[in-house]
């Protein structure tokens, strides 16, 4: 919004013909900048100090969760596969390749 309001007076003082007070407003444009980026920080800093200062620490008498996942498969058995694993041929494939090799070796085909 600033750059707007200084491109629209730059405009203006061309049209004028009346480039006075151009430095002048080049030196203000940075000044709005420089005030509207030192408050943001100051912002930043104040609400995350206020979102720190809301969490409260956590106790150190709390009883501490653990998962244990077990397995459901023996693992002395051997894991099947399934039968309709749609991957498998892609398992034992003994070189896999892209469309980009399919398409060089069919022009290199065509070539010959």
């Amino acid at each position: 919004m600033v750059e707007q309001i200084h491109q629209d007076y730059i405009q203006y003082s061309q049209l004028n013909n009346d480039t006075s007070y151009l430095a002048a407003s080049f030196i203000l444009k940075w000044i709005v900048f420089a005030c509207a980026a030192i408050l943001f920080i100051i912002t930043n800093i104040f609400f995350q100090s206020k979102k720190t200062s809301r969490q409260k620490p956590p106790a150190s008498n709390t009883v501490k969760k653990s998962f244990i996942f077990r397995s459901t498969v023996d693992k002395k058995e051997p894991v099947t596969r399934l039968k309709d694993d749609p991957f498998d041929a892609i398992r034992h494939k003994p070189q896999l390749r892209s469309k980009a090799d399919v398409m060089l070796e069919k022009s290199q085909k065509e070539r010959n």
